[in-house]
C-alpha cells in the first residue's frame, strides 16, 4: 500500500469532514475495505485516524471556544467503557454481518444528516428529566459506535444532546468532537485487548494526519456553499458507498 494512496484517501475523508461537520470514519472504513483491508482492520484503523482528527479540531475548539469541560466528561465516561466492548463483539463477528452492520448504520445517518439540519433551526427546550439516564445513553451510544464501526458517532450525539440535553447545535458538535477522543482511545484499547491483530498503526497514523490537513479544506468549501448542499452531497455518498459496499458483498 504506497504512503500516496493512503495521504489521497485521509485527503478526501478529511474534505469531507469539514465540509459537512460529519465524521471521517464514515468514509475512512468503507475506502479501507476497498483498499482491501478486512473490515476488522478497517474498523479498528479507522478509530487511529479519527481519533487524530478529534485531537487536532478539539485543541482549535478549545481556543476559540470556552467547553464544558465537566460535560464532556461526563459523556466520556460511559463512552470509554462501551467502546471496548464494542471493539471486542466487532472482533468476534463474522465480516459479512460487520459489513451489513455498517452499510445499516450508513441508512440511518442518511437520515440523521437531514435531520441535523432540521435541528439547527429548532428551539431549545429544557432538559430536567432523568438527565443522567439521557448522558450515558448519549455518550454509550458514542462509545459503542466507535468499538463497533470505527466511527466518531458524532451524527448521532450531536442530535441527541440536543433533543435530549438541550444544548445548542453548535456547542453540541464540539462536545462531540471532544468525546470522539475517549470513545477512540477505548476503541483502541478494546481491540488491543481482543488481541485481534487489527490495528494499523502506520495506515491510521497517515489517514489521522491527512485528514487533520484536509478537515480545514472542507470548511473552507463550506463557507462557500451551504448547509442543504453540503449535507446532500454527503448523503450522495453514504448513498454510493452503500450501495458499493453491498455489491462487494454479495459478489464475492
Amino acid at each position: 500500500m504506497t504512503v500516496a494512496l493512503l495521504i489521497s484517501v485521509a485527503l478526501l475523508a478529511g474534505i469531507f469532514a469539514g465540509l459537512t461537520g460529519a465524521g471521517g470514519g464514515l468514509i475512512l472504513v468503507p475506502l479501507l475495505v476497498f483498499m482491501g483491508y478486512s473490515a476488522l482492520e478497517s474498523v479498528a484503523t479507522s478509530n487511529i485516524a479519527v481519533m487524530i482528527s478529534a485531537i487536532s479540531a478539539t485543541v482549535m475548539n478549545s481556543r476559540d471556544h470556552d467547553l464544558p469541560w465537566r460535560r464532556i466528561l461526563l459523556l466520556a465516561i460511559p463512552a470509554m467503557v462501551l467502546a471496548p466492548i464494542g471493539a471486542i463483539v466487532a472482533s468476534r463477528s463474522p465480516e459479512i454481518a460487520l459489513l451489513i452492520a455498517f452499510c445499516a448504520l450508513n441508512i440511518v445517518n442518511i437520515y440523521l444528516l437531514g435531520k441535523r439540519s432540521e435541528l439547527s433551526q429548532a428551539k431549545q427546550e429544557s432538559a430536567e428529566n432523568n438527565v443522567a439516564g439521557k448522558v450515558v445513553a448519549v455518550g454509550g451510544s458514542g462509545g459503542l459506535l466507535a468499538g463497533l464501526f470505527g466511527v466518531g458517532g458524532g451524527l448521532v450525539m450531536v442530535p441527541l444532546q440536543v433533543q435530549w440535553l438541550a444544548t445548542p447545535i453548535q456547542q453540541a458538535a464540539r462536545i462531540s468532537l471532544a468525546v470522539i477522543i475517549f470513545s477512540s482511545i477505548g476503541a483502541i484499547l478494546g481491540h488491543g485487548i481482543a488481541a485481534d491483530d487489527s490495528l494499523f498503526w502506520t495506515t491510521g497514523l497517515i489517514l489521522g494526519i491527512g485528514g487533520v490537513v484536509g478537515a480545514p479544506i472542507g470548511a473552507r468549501i463550506l463557507t462557500r456553499i451551504s448547509q442543504r448542499t453540503s449535507t446532500i452531497i454527503f448523503q450522495l455518498t453514504l448513498v454510493a458507498v452503500t450501495i458499493s459496499l453491498l455489491f462487494k458483498i454479495f459478489t464475492r
